[in-house]
């Protein structure tokens, strides 16, 4: 696990650097086990190549890594994966590659707002009460989510 422990603390920085700009309540971690279950979908050598270095180990092997820290969670972490989709997503090609992710991602039909925003409450036991993004734009033809709530204490507040 050290392997991924690296991977994960190289993405967040950069994530961090990247994507935050100021205080924020996001979760590389979140995003990381996202593109790792996505990269069995990403073709041609130097895509791949591309995405293994986001995620500092190569494809396959973070798409494994994913799979096991859904199947064997940290007991302190709560963590929740979904695919929602409207349109073509649902047709029946756009169900298979959706059906294709693996066990522990959610997928279903786009939600509504309050759908999604119970969804980010419930997942992170709170800490977030709406969900990021708005889901009602009828563009919008998949969101890919991720929830994460670690269960922690701090000696000081």
């Amino acid at each position: 696990m050290t392997g991924i422990a690296t991977a994960v603390a190289r993405f967040g920085a950069a994530f961090d650097v990247r994507l935050t700009t100021s205080h924020a309540a996001s979760s590389p971690l979140g995003l990381w086990m996202l593109e790792a279950l996505l990269a069995p979908t990403v073709e041609g050598s130097s895509h791949r190549a591309e995405l293994g270095e986001a995620l500092g180990l190569e494809p396959d092997e973070a798409y494994a890594a994913a799979l096991s820290l859904l199947r064997e969670p940290h007991p302190a972490v709560d963590l929740a994966l979904a695919a929602w989709a409207r349109g073509a997503l649902l047709s029946p090609v756009g169900s298979r590659a959706i059906a294709g992710f693996p066990p522990g991602l959610v997928r279903r039909a786009m939600p509504s707002q309050a759908e999604a925003d119970a969804w980010a409450r419930e997942r992170t036991r709170g800490r977030v009460d709406r969900f990021p993004q708005s889901v009602d734009d009828p563009s919008l033809a998949a969101v890919f989510a991720s929830a994460l709530a670690a269960r922690v204490s701090w000696r000081r507040p």
